[in-house]
């Protein structure tokens, strides 16, 4: 594999996550660093660091920080799901289950 890839897999493990799919968080200025070890991201128009639903470390970042208002109702049901599953492929399952109920709702 090529070298550059494997680092940025390393660095940015999670998928790109549309806006209404961001759990944002309150980090204070001097936790920046460790909040991008968690692989959280950074929004600076919002000047808010922002995490998903998939982020394995999503339960001690919410414990530590507060979830910012401006997170959509739609991340705060996937945080949901999320802080009340342990087991990751549970988790995905959960998380797709409720894709296709809101396809369902659509069609």
């Amino acid at each position: 594999m090529h070298r550059n890839y494997v680092k940025r897999l390393i660095e940015s493990p999670l998928p790109p996550l549309a806006e209404d799919e961001r759990i944002y968080l309150k980090v204070p200025y001097m936790a920046r660093s460790f909040a991008k070890y968690c692989h959280c991201g950074f929004d600076s128009e919002k000047k808010l660091w922002f995490t998903g639903a998939y982020n394995f470390n999503l339960r001690g970042l919410v414990e530590m920080y507060e979830v910012d208002e401006s997170t959509s109702d739609k991340a705060r049901c996937l945080l949901g799901i999320a802080l009340e599953t342990v087991d990751r492929d549970e988790l995905m399952v959960k998380i797709q289950k409720y894709y296709d109920d809101k396809k369902a709702e659509v069609a």
